[in-house]
């Protein structure tokens, strides 16, 4: 199960938009909620949620709408039925948790190969409130476990992975743009890439003076962060502990700590050296892979 939040900024124009999206691709089995009628249309829908925006106050960077989506992996066609089934009830879980006095239009998209969906329409305010409702990150993240614990106590025949509720060290934590370049391009993400770079250095250093150094040739830093070491290069920064490093950065420190053990006769390559043959071998590699496909 994947769930995730978008925001539209700016006038009114998106509602019908967003309204001819959801409903263009649906199986025709909308939902409404906080509607005067149970099925109002397209006219209406769009009508009362811009009525209930002019509450609030329009700037290009203020919230006017979300399209929040519900996505489970799709599994054989003799089970779509109740994968729909329970789409709209984890739908309305969800709405009943998060947007319990907003408006909301939603339906279910099958188009996908792989996954089917729950496109929602959620009004940035409450019905006729000049606030906008702002969910915190930290009770947003909450929503998605417990969504997810229902799922999987209710629907344990649809075999969904566990996501929002692993322990925090076997997480991957992808974000889904990362997951959307993986797919696009077939290549790892960036942080992927970085996490690559670091392990090899980290393998390849006898201290963290050896480490740095190799690293900076790959315009990539290191910095301490209150308890964290911070990895950066361009605008990607990753903490090593996210990226599941903390414990080999930590045997350079120790190594460093001990260098007097060290024979000062000895001749190690130089690892900024052992790193740039080793990345131009394996580009030589994949550009070979790549001419026999």
């Amino acid at each position: 199960m994947i769930l995730k939040s978008l925001s539209r900024k700016g006038g009114s124009g998106h509602f019908r938009q967003l309204y001819d999206y959801i409903s263009r691709g649906s199986e025709g089995d909308a939902m409404w909620s906080n509607f005067l009628y149970p099925e109002p249309g397209r006219e209406q829908t769009v009508r009362e949620f811009e009525r209930n925006s002019n509450h609030l106050r329009k700037t290009p960077r203020h919230n006017i709408v979300y399209h929040e989506i519900l996505s489970l992996k799709r599994l054989s066609a003799d089970q779509i039925e109740m994968q729909m089934e329970a789409l709209r009830t984890l739908g309305q879980e969800y709405l009943s948790q998060r947007a319990p006095n907003q408006l909301t239009f939603a339906a279910i998209h099958t188009d996908q190969a792989e996954s089917i969906h729950l496109h929602m329409m959620i009004s940035a305010n409450n019905i006729d409130s000049n606030r906008r409702v702002r969910i915190p990150k930290f009770q947003f993240t909450q929503i998605q476990k417990d969504l997810e614990k229902h799922l999987h106590e209710h629907y344990p025949e649809l075999h969904e992975p566990t996501i929002y509720n692993k322990p925090w060290k076997e997480s991957e934590r992808h974000n889904d743009k990362e997951q959307q370049f993986k797919k696009r391009t077939q290549s790892p993400s960036k942080k992927e890439q970085l996490k690559n770079l670091l392990c090899e250095t980290f393998s390849r250093s006898q201290n963290r003076e050896q480490a740095e150094k190799a690293l900076n040739s790959f315009g990539v830093t290191l910095e301490q962060r209150g308890k964290n070491i911070v990895a950066s290069q361009g605008k990607l920064r990753c903490r090593l502990k996210t990226l599941g490093l903390e414990d080999e950065f930590s045997k350079l420190e120790k190594e460093a700590n001990s260098s007097e053990n060290i024979n000062p006769n000895s001749r190690e390559e130089d690892p900024m050296e052992s790193l740039k043959r080793y990345w131009k071998e394996r580009d030589e590699h994949t550009r070979s892979q790549g001419r026999s496909r």
